[in-house]
């Protein structure tokens, strides 16, 4: 009698499990954030088509936005899209950001290259607060798409940074999607596509 209850009981708990699987939401709420809107636009465009399981895409494309930008509009609250920027990281399943390529790049151009690893420091130190700050929020997947240099002068700069932000990301449990110095079109259709593929995106 005993052992009969047992396994009512077990087959009970398994057929709530099953309708739990079976009805669990599988649409994608995706949040995009990048600081090179006429770059990058048309392939985020190019990954949200084809994701046929998209609930929401909410893209927030600024071009002049720095990484303390950023951090401040969190901490405001910003609204995009008519919603709370603190809430779409709660609710989102899959965010993609790529920022802080304007301002390296602007500083490359004015700076000297004296000057050039303390101020990557400092941006990094920025980013590192980003990164978690986002966490904190989110606890879904993050991908952070790597910076671009322009202008094969400062390759070694370049590894500097992606070796510096791939150890920050290991440390927040994002995925760093690094890019090739140069950014071109192909180089950043594949970045998303990567995307695409690590997330499983039929």
């Amino acid at each position: 009698m005993k052992y009969r209850f047992l396994i009512i009981v077990f087959l009970i708990f398994l057929l709530i499990f099953v309708i739990y699987s079976l009805n669990k939401d599988k649409k994608i709420y995706y949040f995009n954030i990048m600081d090179n809107k006429y770059s990058f636009l048309t392939y985020n465009r190019l990954l949200k088509k084809n994701i046929p399981n998209l609930e929401k895409y909410i893209s927030y494309e600024k071009e002049d936005i720095r990484i303390t930008d950023l951090i401040r509009d969190i901490d405001d609250n910003k609204e995009i899209d008519h919603k709370k920027i603190q809430n779409i990281l709660v609710k989102a399943d899959l965010i993609t950001l790529s920022i802080g390529n304007n301002e390296i790049n602007y500083k490359i151009k004015t700076a000297k290259v004296s000057e050039l690893y303390d101020y990557i420091d400092e941006v990094l130190n920025d980013l590192e607060k980003l990164l978690k700050q986002i966490r904190f929020y989110s606890k879904e997947k993050i991908y952070l798409i790597g910076f671009y240099i322009d202008n094969d002068y400062y390759t070694e700069l370049l590894n500097y940074i992606n070796v510096k932000t791939a150890d920050l990301c290991n440390n927040y449990n994002i995925v760093y999607l690094e890019q090739n110095n140069i950014f071109n079109k192909t180089t950043n259709v594949d970045i998303y596509k990567k995307v695409k593929k690590s997330y499983c995106i039929k």
